[in-house]
């Protein structure tokens, strides 16, 4: 995906790597977007974000264990948690399931 962002010439190109999580009622659930780098950008360039999606960075821009795991603590876990999914207010567990492709870091 192209991605044009405020900035001087050289932030104007970023190649970047969208996860969508959806939930089975067809929900769409918070978005992440990965990004090349190491995430040293300028204030300007971080306040220009939707606060609605999810900004991690990866030299890469792909999905490796380490921003798996980050995806998890930011989007994941917390969408789980909206939805009902793990141990409730009554101490019940209510149990669910996440769907991926097999890629290691997936796992």
């Amino acid at each position: 995906m192209h991605v044009s962002q405020p900035g001087s010439g050289s932030y104007t190109k970023r190649f970047a790597t969208v996860v969508m999580l959806l939930r089975g009622d067809g929900l769409l659930c918070r978005l992440a977007v990965i990004f090349r780098g190491l995430g040293k950008v300028n204030q300007a360039e971080k306040s220009s974000y939707h606060p609605d999606i999810t900004v991690l960075w990866q030299p890469k821009a792909w999905m490796n264990t380490t921003t798996q795991l980050k995806y998890d603590d930011a989007v994941l876990i917390p969408e789980l948690k909206k939805a009902g999914v793990g141990v409730g207010l009554s101490g019940r567990e209510v149990e669910g399931i996440a769907f991926s492709d097999n890629l290691t870091a997936h796992k």
